[in-house]
């Protein structure tokens, strides 16, 4: 129970921790008295610290890409070429995206062996359809309303009572609109609010915890620096106070409720209200145990450079964050009786982004699990476009290896290019795969709305039969 206890604060910690970097970067905010209030000069330092981390993993690749699309409508498109087994496919497609009006579109096609398939999804509030005209005949959207099926299902040749020899029982399709109603009315706690309160209720935790302050010289980048430790004690019962609150604001959202129906209505999966009392064991588990953990923060320049963790008689574990200058930083997390970290993270953005990472630990290849390690580099040259990313995991017995090259370019609301890509794989189940990936992306002047949708509720039986026996001929003849 107290190693579940030490863990259980490790992370819970860490994603409180984590969840500022998701906020926005702003100027550092004015630091509290650290004697005054030591509770609020630690969150100001948490939150400086947070927002310079953000700041550093914002030159990404990825930021960079989805700082390039910008307006209401939008496309990225893509084409891939994928070799394994002396056999080629061809992908590819164009997503087009209007925000605005809650509407999509891809147009898609997959080509093998000489033959090429193509097909378009839209979907939007009111409709959602597929066309093919290899398939079925013509550019038509065929599909039907997302919510209300029983409404549309009734009187049509999909309902049984009609004597249509199509129909069936629509009284089944009652669940599935319950379950499709709970999502689409899900108007609970956005994912900034769920942040902002989670925020809320790890700073409420550290204001009601007693803090010992004392000065002392801190390492940071390589060098020593005046600095302030700040030590405090929890317990189970603070622990289960703050897993209630998070709980709770989890809860909150109607989303979380809808997600259980969804897993009732498949049969599936744990039950809403199990779900509940596993978490309300495991808050009152918490309360009844008698564990205490230490932690202590270490703070200089305005900012949490190191954690240490300690409880009872289990190994000490840290976090530490090193800034070595204005373009880069590592974040590390361990055993402190270990060789290696458990986990470290080195991004430096001098020359575009170069991001590092190894997690060492327990590792799954083919059912197989056993130590191992997982490493991620990333290296992106914003200036010439150069991108070149691996990623290796071993545990062992097995190796997963992928490897990715390219040439990216993006602009600030102008869009992106990713040229030249060639993405390669390595397991034991797939053997050797070659994939050759384009992509590019950018704003619309307008969404390719569907010339023509049809209900297929709304069809008559010849007219489904005429589109079954089309389908059937072009796959089987």
């Amino acid at each position: 129970m107290k190693e579940m206890l030490k863990k259980f604060f490790v992370f819970t910690a860490c994603a409180a921790l984590m969840s500022v970097m998701l906020t926005s970067c702003g100027d550092d905010p004015d630091m509290p008295d650290i004697n005054d209030d030591p509770a609020a000069y630690l969150q100001t330092a948490i939150s400086n610290t947070m927002a310079e981390i953000s700041d550093r993993y914002s030159a990404s690749p990825i930021s960079a890409i989805l700082n390039s699309i910008s307006g209401p409508v939008n496309s990225v498109g893509f084409d891939m070429g994928i070799s394994a087994n002396a056999e080629t496919v061809s992908l590819g497609g164009t997503l087009y995206s209007d925000t605005e009006n809650n509407q999509y579109l891809f147009d898609g096609s997959i080509g093998a062996s000489g033959v090429e398939l193509g097909a378009q999804f839209y979907y939007q509030p009111e409709f959602i359809g597929v066309a093919c005209e290899f398939l079925l005949g013509s550019n038509i959207f065929y599909g039907f309303r997302p919510y209300g099926l029983v409404e549309q299902a009734t009187g049509s040749i999909f309902d049984a009572s009609t004597g249509s020899e199509l129909g069936m029982d629509i009284t089944q399709l009652q669940e599935l609109d319950d379950m499709l109603d709970a999502f689409k009315s899900a108007d609970g706690l956005s994912i900034q609010e769920m942040i902002d309160a989670s925020e809320s209720a790890y700073n409420d935790f550290l204001s009601g915890l007693s803090f010992t302050v004392e000065e002392q010289s801190i390492s940071l980048a390589g060098e020593e620096h005046d600095g302030y430790s700040l030590t405090a004690q929890y317990t189970g019962e603070n622990m289960a106070q703050l897993t209630e609150d998070m709980m709770n604001i989890l809860k909150d959202s109607s989303l979380f409720t809808a997600m259980f129906d969804l897993s009732a209505q498949t049969g599936s999966g744990t039950t809403e209200a199990d779900f509940n009392a596993q978490i309300d064991a495991m808050i009152q588990e918490l309360a009844d145990d008698d564990t205490q953990i230490t932690v202590i923060y270490y703070v200089c320049q305005d900012k949490v450079v190191s954690m240490d963790t300690t409880a009872s008689d289990f190994t000490d574990e840290y976090i530490t964050i090193d800034y070595y200058g204005d373009d880069g930083s590592t974040i590390t997390m361990g055993y402190k009786d270990k060789v290696y970290p458990i986990f470290s993270s080195t991004v430096d953005t001098s020359t575009g982004y170069s991001h590092t990472a190894t997690l060492n630990g327990e590792v799954t290849i083919n059912d197989g699990y056993a130590p191992g390690n997982m490493s991620m580099v990333t290296n992106w040259n914003s200036e010439t476009g150069s991108l070149e990313s691996s990623i290796q995991m071993e545990n062992g017995m097995d190796s997963i290896s992928m490897s990715f090259s390219g040439t990216l370019t993006a602009s600030q609301g102008e869009g992106f290019a990713l040229e030249n890509g060639q993405l390669n794989m390595s397991t034991p189940t797939t053997g050797d795969i070659t994939c050759n990936l384009s992509i590019s992306g950018g704003a619309e002047e307008s969404f390719p709305t569907p010339a023509e949708t049809v209900n297929i509720f709304e069809l008559s039986e010849d007219e489904l039969y005429n589109i079954i026996s089309n389908v059937y001929y072009m796959l089987y003849m």
